[in-house]
């Protein structure tokens, strides 16, 4: 693959150099092990003096959402789940959860442990669980997500593009019977 040659450097010092296929350094900045301005810096195409020719500008797009949009039946402590079109990394900015017809449910920031990011997906967990028989959507700010090369997703910011409702877990009651109960 692509080979980028770069000097890391901690607090103003020079560590070394490394040699590392674009591949490589995305990969560690996808387990925490770089930062993702590295990846970013290594995903620039550059020509064979070692200059930059292009840049991705290819903004991430869902591939999948799970649960699906107007899903039914979703589970009560179901994980909400993106799954992108490239490798993403988290931004800054808010997920929030609405229950339809009443107002937000639980708002969660990008940053925060319950969001997970592993390669092209991200996995939010919530704190709450769903209530039964429920329309839910979800919202999610343009600022929360990018990909390697710093390019944002543009976001959900409406009620309609993933939306679902969950599973009916009432046990049913008799209200009356017909003829009476002893009659």
């Amino acid at each position: 693959g692509e080979y980028c040659m770069m000097n890391l450097r901690l607090d103003g010092e020079n560590l070394r150099l490394i040699r590392a296929t674009i591949d490589e350094i995305q990969l560690a900045t996808r387990h925490g092990l770089l930062p993702v301005s590295l990846a970013r810096d290594a995903s620039k195409k550059r020509d064979a003096s070692g200059g930059i020719t292009s840049t991705d500008t290819t903004t991430p797009k869902v591939a999948t959402l799970s649960p699906s949009d107007n899903a039914t039946g979703v589970g009560l402590t179901a994980n909400l789940v993106v799954t992108f079109t490239e490798d993403i990394a988290k931004g800054s900015g808010d997920i929030v959860i609405y229950e339809s017809g009443v107002g937000e449910f639980e708002r969660i920031a990008v940053t925060a442990a319950s969001v997970g990011v592993s390669g092209t997906q991200v996995t939010i967990d919530p704190t709450a669980a769903f209530d039964d028989s429920t329309d839910y959507y979800v919202q999610i700010e343009a600022t929360c997500f990018e990909d390697l090369a710093g390019n944002g997703y543009a976001g959900i910011g409406d009620a309609v593009t993933w939306n679902f409702t969950t599973v009916d877990t009432t046990t049913p009651k008799v209200a009356t019977l017909n003829p009476a109960d002893d009659a």
